[in-house]
């Protein structure tokens, strides 16, 4: 999944490669450490969140 327009908070930006997030309703994820650049983030799902009712 690629979403161009998605946003972030500015100091992701700055984070080290690796970093892990949980994205809201989404799952977690953490930052590519080949591809993420501070002017092109690259997030990498690690898990999905479960959502009651749906499989």
């Amino acid at each position: 999944m690629v979403l161009e327009s998605a946003r972030i908070e500015p100091s992701v930006g700055g984070d080290a490669a690796g970093s892990r997030y949980q994205f809201e309703r989404q799952g977690y994820f953490c930052s590519d450490v080949v591809d993420s650049s501070p002017d092109a983030l690259v997030f990498n799902r690690r898990l999905r969140c479960a959502i009651p009712g749906q499989r």
